[in-house]
């Protein structure tokens, strides 16, 4: 009996010690590939990049561990980051130059890897032109058994440069001013222009956007290529050179290029100021025993000169006479004062001009009545009454500008039932300039577009009740500020059972403040991501379906002098299966615009903007814990000045 026990003992330990050594023995089927990065591949330091891999199989997995240089960096699980397709991205900020070891490893349960991936990048400080566009990522198919049939020759890419449109080289322009450059171009290769892009080469980039997405060109057509300019503050000569760059990432067709001129600045002041005074007396006195005349004139002449110099000139003349004559009892005495300031060309200056005569005229009686007339007149001192003063020239105390601020307009809808409508708001009625917005509604509502309008905000609805809906829809207006909102839009194919990641920049010299999106055209697609990136608006979108989907993306652009800073707040929030959560973001200071990254299976139910942040309102359709990105962005402590491109 004993021995039956411990022969069963035996045997369960046995079985227990396999199972936990099983546990720990990697899946020889699970497998990891980082898909973005490639090896070799610079990446641009202090800038949030995404490590995209795809695991297989795509759900059985425990965890998945990056690496940089061998130091763990980050770690997502299936509650944390469930990935979708099998396509796992896992963002991460380079802060080091140099070579760097990227890594991902991927664990199906226990201890140890089931899999494993390695590429090497190299870390450096680009400048924003140089800074690659982020990759439109698909996944896979299997290759493609090949069959007798011919395939067919690879078309030719090319292009060739028509007609220079505007701004021949070496036109002179104003400090600042901005202009726009155009060439005419010809698709002379036999492939179609899809996906194209216009992308700074190398000179001075002026403000101009890179990469620019180009229209659809068919093989033979021409197309007029624009570029919004701006140009620098300070003389010389610039250039910038522009080219094609096809959707392989290969330049083709010759250089587009600008030269402009900025002349130095001619600027004169000379201001000359002479002052000039004759003062002129007469005595005169008739026979009396004695007779004295004493006068004092003291003339005044006061310009004032705003508002740099101020001069003062001060003089004293003080004549004495004496005169004998006849007898007469009476004395007169006549001064008479000139005074004459001149001032050129602006300027006025403060000439103080003080002159005292004094005349004594003693009379003695004699038997013959006489008269004698004295005339006094003194030299003037033109070392005094004729100053020519050149003032130095003070530049004019660059005014302050008060920061921008922010209101929120909010109008309220009936939705019909069952049907997909568009309502906007606008901000011309509290003068203001449309950045940003959102909405509110409920759980039997759809988002379909939340979108720049004409100075407003333009929310698209889908009801699936059989009642009419109260829907809320808010604009986001600035307020104080002398620029202008400008809005970057492009349209974007997903291909199916893929994700794809845009990111959309100033078509300008500007700053990029917020972003929106419209899924009319296929309602199907799932927005994973809106939100600012270091300086670009970044949306995500997965493709469940089979088939090619198309969507429009938007960027909003502020451009113009003081431009506010921004600071850009994000947060991890968990949200519970099955439930719902407010979230409310504050920025304790104007808020700007408001964003999220968040997994499939969120559902937002509100992203509205308030007097002080922004708030969130989302709900968990699925049967396990999600986490959630809100972020919010606003105004910087300080006002920033525009600074020149070189």
């Amino acid at each position: 009996m004993k021995k039956g026990i411990i022969i069963t003992l035996i045997i369960v330990f046995l079985l227990i010690a396999i199972g936990l050594i099983a546990c720990n023995l990697p899946r020889a089927n699970a497998s990891v590939t980082i898909l973005n990065p490639i090896s070799g591949q610079a990446i641009p330091a202090f800038l949030e990049y995404q490590i995209t891999s795809q695991i297989k199989p795509e759900g059985n997995w425990s965890r998945i561990e990056l690496y940089i240089n061998g130091e763990l960096t980050r770690l997502d699980t299936p509650d944390t980051n469930p990935g979708t397709f099998g396509l796992i991205l896992q963002p991460w900020i380079p802060t080091e130059e140099g070579p760097t070891m990227v890594e991902v490893k991927l664990y199906q349960r226990g201890n140890a890897p089931a899999a494993t991936a390695q590429v090497a990048v190299i870390v450096k400080i680009m400048e924003e032109q140089e800074i690659p566009p982020t990759p439109n990522l698909t996944t896979p198919t299997p290759a493609a058994t090949p069959t007798g049939t011919t395939t067919p020759p690879a078309c030719s890419m090319s292009a060739a440069l028509l007609q220079d449109l505007s701004i021949p080289d070496g036109t002179i322009l104003k400090p600042g001013q901005q202009f726009t450059k155009t060439w005419r171009v010809q698709n002379n290769g036999t492939c179609d222009w899809e996906n194209y892009k216009l992308v700074f080469v190398r000179g001075s980039l002026l403000g101009g956007n890179s990469p620019s997405l180009l229209p659809k060109v068919s093989a033979g057509s021409t197309l007029d290529i624009s570029l919004e300019l701006f140009a620098p503050s300070y003389q010389g000569e610039y250039s910038g050179h522009w080219q094609i760059q096809s959707d392989k990432g290969s330049l083709i067709g010759p250089e587009l290029h600008y030269t402009i001129r900025i002349p130095a600045p001619t600027a004169t002041n000379t201001a000359t100021a002479t002052a000039t005074a004759t003062p002129t007396a007469t005595a005169t006195a008739t026979p009396s025993p004695t007779a004295t005349a004493t006068f004092t004139a003291t003339p005044t002449a006061t310009a004032t000169a705003t508002p740099s110099p101020t001069a003062t000139v001060t003089f004293t003349a003080t004549p004495t006479a004496t005169a004998t004559a006849t007898p007469s009892p009476t004395a007169t005495a006549t001064f008479t004062p000139t005074a004459t300031v001149t001032a050129t060309p602006t300027q006025t200056l403060t000439p103080t001009a003080t002159a005292t005569a004094t005349a004594t005229a003693t009379a003695t009686p004699t038997p013959t009545p006489t008269s004698t007339t004295t005339t006094i007149t003194p030299p003037p001192d033109e070392s005094i009454s004729t100053p020519t003063i050149t003032p130095t020239q003070t530049l004019p105390p660059v005014p302050t500008q008060a920061p921008p601020d922010t209101i929120q307009v909010k109008e309220d809808f009936k939705l019909d039932a069952g049907k997909t409508q568009t309502f906007t708001v606008s901000c011309e009625e509290v003068d203001g300039l449309a950045i940003s917005g959102g909405y509110s509604i409920d759980g039997d509502v759809t988002l379909v577009g939340s979108r720049p309008a004409k100075n407003g905000w333009e929310v698209t609805l889908t009801s699936h009740t059989k009642a009419r809906k109260t829907v809320s829809v808010y604009a986001n207006c600035l307020l104080a500020f002398s620029g202008k909102v400008q809005t970057t839009h492009t349209e974007m194919t997903v291909e199916g059972k893929s994700v794809a990641n845009l990111k959309l920049g100033c078509q300008i010299a500007g700053k990029v403040v917020g972003g929106g999106f419209d899924l009319t055209k296929s309602p199907e697609l799932v927005i994973t991501e809106s939100r600012l990136v270091g300086k670009e608006w970044m949306i995500s979108v997965v493709n469940e379906s089979r088939n090619k989907q198309t969507f429009d993306a938007y960027a909003q652009c502020l451009a113009g002098s003081g431009l506010p800073s921004l600071v850009i707040r994000n947060d991890n929030v968990r949200i519970p299966a099955g439930e719902s959560i407010v979230v409310e973001m504050n920025c304790g200071v104007t808020p700007i615009s408001g964003g999220f990254q968040a997994p499939v299976g969120l559902t937002f139910l509100a992203i509205q903007p308030t007097s002080n942040g922004w708030t969130f309102e989302v709900e968990n359709e699925t049967q396990r814990q999600l986490i959630f990105r809100p972020q919010t962005v606003c105004v910087g402590p300080s006002l920033q000045r525009d600074q020149q491109v070189k």
